[in-house]
């Protein structure tokens, strides 16, 4: 069977993960194409006015992929262990777009409260397989996922380039800075104006959060006196902690225009950053965000650290 996954929202984060599992259990993957100005109207017209920038692009996606694929892949996504939960918009995304397609929705529960076991039940009933089958497949996968995850930490690669299994695009530049977002909006390169290959062209290779391991990012964490609610809030505050560590001498913070997380991790981060010095920008992202002014913000900021930090 066809299944089509959409290039949005968790893709960045285990994309091997499931389309290993899909193959192996016999399926064919089918992934929606890079984002555009089609899918971001396409999604702006189906969700809901409240709903944030990265749930309108996945609505597009879904929709973009729907025609060519005999079922839609979109698990629930809860918790990823005791005490990490994920954004609630996350969680209840599956209803929030099933009205709204034209092909079959498999969206089974991600819950590892409950222990892989439950996990693989539910695999097992949403994708038709048997418990033994599904077990094999997900091995396999998590191999992929490991793979995955140790070629950005260790070759310090974006996930396109560990996807595509590309060498290092980044060296040591002129600036080093620390880039901070969920990576829905790092890595995605229209929703944040092609931040990267902005850089790039200025001779800035910025770190990222996947860069770093979950220890690492857990061990910057233990500094904070209260352990943090949200999981990819805690990753891209743990990262901030680490960019300080590193003495990097400038963060950009990319965040979404109504998402209560970011705004929250924000200022925590805005206030890390002034104690240690270091300044911060923040970019707030919607579908109005027009580019000359992003990269108007980005050449002051980028100005004022090459002023404090001369050759």
């Amino acid at each position: 069977m066809k299944i089509g996954i959409p290039r949005a929202l968790l893709y960045y984060d285990h994309y091997p993960l499931w389309s290993t599992l899909l193959e192996a259990l016999g399926h064919e993957v089918v992934l929606s194409p890079p984002t555009n100005k089609a899918i971001l109207n396409r999604g702006v017209s189906l969700a809901l006015d409240e709903a944030c920038l990265p749930v309108k692009i996945c609505y597009g996606h879904l929709a973009a992929v729907e025609d060519r694929v005999a079922a839609l892949f979109l698990p629930r996504t809860i918790s990823q262990g005791p005490g990490m939960y994920l954004c609630p918009k996350l969680m209840g995304l599956p209803d929030m777009v099933e009205p709204t397609l034209g092909a079959k929705l498999l969206s089974p529960v991600v819950d590892l409260r409950r222990g892989e076991r439950q996990l693989f039940r539910e695999l097992a009933g949403v994708l038709g397989a048997k418990l033994r089958e599904v077990r094999r497949a997900f091995a396999q996968a998590q191999r992929s996922q490991e793979f995955f995850r140790r070629a950005m930490q260790e070759q310090k690669l974006t996930p396109q380039e560990a996807l595509a299994g590309g060498s290092c695009s980044f060296g040591e530049g002129r600036l080093k800075i620390g880039l901070l977002g969920h990576p829905y909006l790092l890595y995605d390169s229209f929703l944040n104006m092609d931040l990267f290959a902005f850089l790039r062209e200025r001779q800035i290779f910025p770190l990222t959060p996947q860069m770093f391991s979950p220890q690492r990012l857990q061990a910057a964490l233990a500094q904070l006196p209260k352990k943090l609610f949200w999981l990819q809030e805690g990753e891209i505050m743990g990262a901030g902690l680490v960019y300080l560590e590193e003495k990097v001498d400038g963060i950009i913070h990319l965040s979404s225009f109504g998402c209560g997380p970011d705004a929250m991790i924000g200022e925590l981060m805005a206030l890390r950053a002034q104690g240690c010095g270091v300044p911060l920008l923040e970019l707030n992202l919607d579908e109005q965000t027009g580019q000359g002014g992003i990269e108007t913000r980005l050449e002051a900021f980028l100005d004022m650290l090459k002023r404090r930090c001369p050759a």
